[in-house]
């Protein structure tokens, strides 16, 4: 296989020592074995290191990057200036790869010529059932958008992507987002790229992690009390990341995840603060047209959204 091209797989590292054996393990059992893995040690406390550089002794595919801690776009694009592989892949340190995910990555890629592969995938502990039921074929950037921003049936992940190299050429992680990185990521690279290819079998296997309610509320906001992806989700409208085509499903989308967190955070037992209900308030309001007027939410969707809203009212007057 030596005549295939290389592809680059990155791994950003951060204290992942539970997981890491097994998710570099799935990579290095891929039918496709032309292939570079970068692991990218973000300043780990724990043995992530030392696993790290005992699958690199082992494997001389494998190069290991120890560094202090700088997050994960700083690891993600370390590793884009590293690259030698015409394609790139990416995985988390907790998740795996089916088997032949870089093959049928790879032959989709190679076959129809597309700057982007998309697969299917599914939850580890559920790894027949799968996301999307999409069929495979050529997918158009509307339908993208839909499927990421809508039903989040494609996601704004990069690890169930493939990039061609050359296709996404100058495109970084930004390292000022603290959330939806990825996202931010994947849609700068859709206004580059000509012709995206989506695989409906499931080749990615997610690990799902269920963290309390109060831990999830804290990171959704700043130090400012402003919800976390609605900055980004802004951010993304006003420099033109996604264009006005696309606009109403990422303002029906922040309308629904600021009524759902505003749920979640009513309910959490955290001190209410009245700023932050005021912010969360601001963002259903500027964009409730839009989410009532999505032609892709459900009537009973619709419904269950304005029903959540007017629980938020209720229950913030009762504990007024």
């Amino acid at each position: 296989m030596s005549e295939w091209k290389l592809v680059s797989v990155i791994i950003p590292i951060h204290n992942a020592e539970i997981y890491l054996s097994a998710c570099i393990q799935s990579i290095l059992n891929q039918t496709y074995t032309n292939f570079e893995l970068l692991l990218i040690d973000d300043g780990s406390t724990d043995a992530s290191g030392e696993i790290c550089d005992q699958f690199a002794e082992k494997d001389s595919r494998i190069k290991v990057i120890h560094n202090i801690n700088h997050g994960v776009s700083y690891s993600r694009n370390l590793g884009l200036t590293m690259v030698k592989g015409e394609y790139i892949a990416f995985c988390d340190a907790d998740d795996m790869y089916k088997e032949n995910y870089l093959m049928e990555m790879y032959m989709a890629a190679l076959h129809h010529e597309a700057d982007i592969v998309i697969c299917n995938y599914s939850y580890l502990h559920k790894q027949q059932i799968k996301v999307s039921d999409r069929a495979s074929g050529v997918i158009e950037k509307e339908e993208i958008y839909r499927r990421i921003f809508i039903d989040n049936t494609i996601g704004g992940f990069v690890w169930n992507k493939f990039f061609k190299k050359e296709a996404i050429a100058g495109i970084r992680f930004d390292e000022n987002i603290q959330i939806c990185e990825d996202t931010y990521f994947v849609c700068n690279t859709l206004n580059k790229v000509t012709k995206v290819y989506y695989v409906s079998e499931s080749l990615y296997l997610y690990r799902l992690h269920q963290n309390s309610t109060m831990n999830n509320i804290r990171n959704m906001f700043d130090e400012s009390g402003n919800l976390k992806y609605a900055l980004v989700y802004e951010k993304m409208l006003q420099d033109g990341t996604v264009t006005q085509q696309y606009a109403q499903y990422i303002k029906a989308d922040e309308c629904v995840l600021a009524i759902s967190v505003k749920c979640d955070y009513l309910n959490s037992g955290v001190l209410v603060d009245k700023g932050i209900i005021k912010k969360l308030n601001r963002y259903i309001i500027h964009n409730f047209f839009a989410m009532i007027t999505c032609r892709y939410h459900s009537i009973t969707q619709k419904v269950i959204y304005i029903g959540n809203a007017c629980f938020n009212l209720r229950k913030l007057k009762h504990m007024n």
